[in-house]
């Protein structure tokens, strides 16, 4: 298979304290891969370089052929990476559908001179913009509120609302941190359904979660770290009978067979 995303040998260090450690790792094409382990492993660090959040200390990504430990956030982006994060970064005063719109605003193809000296370019991509806002909030179920302001919307449709405007980049590979954190049991299956869906329609998606029933699910390969190293990956029935892996995390629920 196909190599989409790799990391090789990458450290992230905060002030001396090692954070991320040598950590490698590939994600192939047509997959769902999970990176899983306790609070503080490094797993949203691991993320947030990989999305250009942060810059790796040492070692290198690559996104296909393409080194992209070094490039902005918004260059990733625009190679096919999208990502949500752990906590909602959305914009409670406006609506659903101009959220899911600013998700776009950074593929736009105009700079910000351009936009201002040509306003009839600015009103024509302003409503193809519109019209993805329309598709993508249809897709994840949330067109009847699509107007209402996002701080009104229950936190597992505001889940949804962060989902959607990661879809507006037009994501090749999806970058999911604890999608479904925080949600009930009928909000997480309604999630899971749309991972899946999204997942179906050709988006490789990496994983972050700590609802093991989620990740036991619908995973082809899970990376297990701790304390910002690889401790152990392979598929979900690997894990979870890995001792080292039961030891560290996953807890005595999850007996060796």
């Amino acid at each position: 298979m196909k190599t989409i995303l790799k990391l090789d040998n990458v450290v992230k260090n905060f002030s001396g304290l090692v954070a991320v450690r040598n950590l490698s790792f590939e994600i192939e094409e047509r997959s769902i891969h999970a990176l899983i382990g306790p609070n503080g492993s490094g797993k949203t660090t691991t993320v947030n370089m990989i999305a250009g959040v942060l810059p790796v200390t040492n070692g290198e990504i690559f996104y296909g052929d393409t080194k992209i430990s070094g490039l902005r956030t918004f260059e990733i982006a625009r190679l096919g990476i999208g990502r949500t994060f752990q906590n909602l970064k959305l914009f409670g005063s406006m609506s659903v559908i101009e959220n899911l719109m600013i998700g776009g605003h950074q593929l736009a193809q105009m700079g910000i001179l351009r936009f201002m000296f040509s306003f009839r370019k600015a009103g024509q991509e302003e409503k193809l913009l519109k019209e993805k806002a329309e598709q993508i909030v249809n897709y994840i179920g949330l067109y009847d509120v699509k107007n209402e302001n996002v701080k009104s919307l229950p936190y597992g449709k505001q889940k949804m609302v962060e989902l959607g405007r990661a879809l507006m980049t037009a994501p090749k590979l999806l970058l999911l941190d604890e999608p479904a954190a925080g949600l009930n049991a009928s909000e997480r299956k309604k999630f899971v359904d749309i991972i899946l869906k999204t997942f179906a329609t050709g988006i490789d998606i990496l994983l972050i979660e700590h609802n093991m029933d989620v990740v036991m699910n619908i995973s082809n390969q899970i990376t297990v770290l701790n304390f910002g190293a690889k401790i152990a990956e392979g598929t979900p029935t690997e894990i979870k009978n890995n001792r080292e892996v039961i030891k560290a995390y996953l807890g005595d629920k999850f007996k060796v067979d």
